[in-house]
C-alpha cells in the first residue's frame, strides 16, 4: 500500500513538474509578449497556477519523505489504526436487511 501511494505521488510529482518548467513558461512569455502587464489576466493567472504548482510540489515532496522514512518492519500486523479502512469479517447474512445487526441478551439481571 505504501509503495502504490509513492508511485501515485511520484507521478504527481513528474506532471507538475513539467507543468512547472515546460507549460508554465511558455504561458508566461505568450503574456507577456500580448503588452501591458498590469492589465494582462492572462500574465496574473499564469503566476498565479505556478506559485499553486511550487506549493504543491512542496507538500508532495515532504509527504514523500515521509513514506520513505516509515520502516515497515516496525509496523504490527496484528493491529489496526484509525483510519484503517477494515471492515469487519462478521456480516449480516441477511443482505436485503438494511437494519444494522442486533444482538438480544437473554435472561434476567
Amino acid at each position: 500500500m505504501i509503495e502504490e501511494l509513492k508511485a501515485k505521488l511520484g507521478a504527481e510529482v513528474e506532471k507538475l513538474q513539467y507543468e512547472l518548467n515546460v507549460t508554465l513558461p511558455n504561458e508566461i512569455r505568450k503574456a507577456v509578449e500580448l503588452g501591458d502587464l498590469r492589465e494582462n489576466s492572462e500574465y496574473k493567472a499564469a503566476l498565479e497556477r505556478q506559485q499553486f504548482v511550487q506549493a504543491r510540489l512542496g507538500q508532495l515532496r515532504q509527504r514523500l519523505s515521509k513514506l520513505s522514512s516509515i520502516d515497515r518492519t516496525q509496523i504490527p500486523a496484528d493491529r489496526v489504526g484509525l483510519p484503517a479502512g477494515v471492515k469487519p469479517a462478521v456480516t449480516d447474512p441477511r443482505p436485503h436487511n438494511k437494519r444494522p445487526l442486533q444482538r438480544r441478551v437473554r435472561g434476567g439481571f
